[in-house]
């Protein structure tokens, strides 16, 4: 389904380019012909692409807002539990890039392998200020999981267990 609406949005992309450089051709013609009051159809064909590309382009992207809207998932479906969190795997430590005078900043980065689709997903923690030390990687924190809206997501490092 995601397929077909980035063909849709190309295609109007396509036909609206098409559009433009039909009306520009049609414009040259113009600056150079001595009828410059007449509509060829040239640039006839280049207003019609020009609408019909804009209207794809729109209704694609209406589309996926109205999807979004009804609480449509962009990515691996996972299933939630009635908790509300899920339990990750600590796979990693990762340290942002230190700014001129900017304190330096750790992330724990998380794994959860979803048991019913098999989709998994990375999660990110907030800033840390401190190096959490290497034994927590292969540790599980809770992630917990806005069911709405999978991508708002905190993840409960005081749940930290082996």
């Amino acid at each position: 389904m995601k397929k077909m609406k980035t063909s849709k949005a190309f295609a109007g992309f396509a036909l609206a380019a098409a559009g433009v450089a039909l009306i520009c051709i049609d414009i040259y013609n113009r600056i150079h012909s001595i009828e410059v009051n007449r509509i060829t159809a040239c640039g006839l064909i280049g207003i019609l692409c020009l609408l019909v590309g804009g209207i794809l382009v729109i209704s694609s992207r209406n589309e996926k807002q109205s999807g979004r809207e009804a609480g449509a998932r962009w990515g691996p479906q996972i299933h939630i539990p009635q908790s509300g969190y899920v339990e990750a795997v600590i796979i990693g430590i990762t340290r942002n890039l230190r700014m001129e005078g900017a304190q330096e900043a750790y992330y724990i980065i998380c794994k959860y392998t979803d048991a019913v689709s098999g989709a998994e997903l990375t999660f990110t923690s907030d800033m840390l200020y401190e190096y959490p030390g290497r034994e927590v990687i292969g540790k599980k924190v809770r992630v917990f999981i806005d069911p709405s809206e999978p991508e708002h997501y905190h993840i409960d490092l005081n749940s930290m267990k082996s």
